[in-house]
């Protein structure tokens, strides 16, 4: 079941599922712009989703859609290209990898996030493509951070 609504400069289609009771999923969102001038700009974002509802991918300027998801852009004259991000969470929900890809050339880069032992959802370490890892104390009984970061590595 899909439908769709249209609001200044934004279409969204949605999509629902209800076997797995998830109701209007944005999988295709157009924005469009207009600057002083008058020049038109279009950008297209898809969604991808998990049987629980999590968002899997966020694919921008995304080419057809297939029964394997939305595939690559061929080349564009003015240069805009397919880029993947593609998130996995923690069993609690909270987000563990996030990975953006060109899928024109295959370049990933990626952060990972670290939760706390003991409540599994508090930040302590965030570690990005190059290896630079920042890493935290928290105050669990606040919320907050006990200082700042430690240190980067």
């Amino acid at each position: 079941m899909a439908g769709s609504f249209a609001e200044e400069g934004a279409r969204r289609l949605l999509q629902s599922s209800a076997d797995l009771w998830l109701v209007d999923q944005p999988y295709l969102e157009t924005l469009r712009s207009t600057d002083s001038s008058g020049t038109s700009d279009t950008r297209r974002n898809a969604f991808e989703y998990d049987d629980t509802g999590m968002l899997r991918k966020v694919i921008r300027e995304p080419g057809a859609k297939t029964s394997a998801g939305f595939q690559a852009l061929p080349d564009q004259e003015d240069g805009v290209r397919t880029q993947l991000t593609a998130f996995d969470y923690t069993p609690e929900g909270l987000p563990e990898l996030v990975a953006r890809t060109d899928m024109t050339t295959g370049e990933t880069r990626f952060v990972t996030m670290v939760y706390d032992p003991n409540e599994s959802m508090f930040p302590i370490a965030t570690a990005d493509t190059l290896g630079h890892t920042v890493e935290r104390l928290v105050e669990p009984s606040l919320g907050s951070w006990r200082r700042k970061p430690t240190r980067m590595v």
